[in-house]
């Protein structure tokens, strides 16, 4: 699915890439990701991304716009809903906390 996403993301900027090879871009990126040992990827996987493009002949202002967009929606966009939600639902669990510990010194 994620390779779905980011191959529309790819036509929605009017590029033409196979999807073999928005496959093995975004493989090769997660690998990238994942060997930098930073969260998430930050930055390790936006820029290996867009030079993976750029390999396969995307021009670069074009490749870098195509790997930010695409981190936006799959990587920022869940780490704001994320934020939103633990900050509502915050309260809720240090009242729940809070009671277990009253009680237990009862």
């Amino acid at each position: 699915m994620e390779c779905l996403r980011l191959y529309l993301v790819f036509l929605s900027f009017g590029a033409e890439i196979a999807f073999s090879a928005v496959v093995m871009i975004f493989l090769l990126a997660n690998l990238i990701g994942i060997l930098s040992a930073l969260p998430g990827g930050m930055g390790s996987m936006e820029v290996s991304m867009a030079g993976l493009f750029v390999l396969f002949g995307v021009p670069g202002f074009l490749a870098g716009s195509i790997a930010i967009v695409d981190r936006l929606i799959s990587f920022w966009s869940v780490t704001a809903l994320g934020a939103i939600l633990s900050s509502y639902y915050a309260g809720d669990i240090l009242d729940v906390v809070r009671s277990y510990i009253l009680d237990i010194k009862t």
